[in-house]
């Protein structure tokens, strides 16, 4: 793996919810970001999760997964974006927590 992608991932896996997005934004505003062809790269990327994503909501898949994928790449470059996949997170986790609470009272704790 790229040095470079493999510390950018490790750093946004060890920041906190909630701010994970906005301080990835940050560094790479810091560090000068990925240059132009990469930024182009980037979009590029987005753009063809966000296609992905169109079809498979469509079709059996996982949409939700490339919408947020892409949503992860475009934070990357946009203060906009990271604040809304911040928030995004955040929502996804209690939704998630509320899911598994609810699994683990109808299967009686055993899950």
């Amino acid at each position: 793996m790229f040095p470079r992608l493999k510390r950018s991932l490790e750093q946004l896996k060890h920041d906190k919810p909630g701010r994970r997005f906005r301080n990835r934004c940050e560094r790479m505003r810091r560090e000068g970001g990925p240059g132009f062809w990469g930024r182009i790269g980037l979009y590029v990327a987005a753009l063809l999760c966000i296609a992905i994503g169109i079809v498979l909501v469509f079709i059996p898949g996982p949409a939700v997964l490339f919408f947020f994928l892409a949503g992860g790449l475009l934070a990357t470059e946009s203060p906009v974006m990271a604040r809304w996949m911040d928030t995004l997170e955040l929502l996804a986790r209690k939704i998630w927590g509320a899911i598994r609470r609810r699994w683990r009272r109808l299967c009686g704790g055993r899950a």
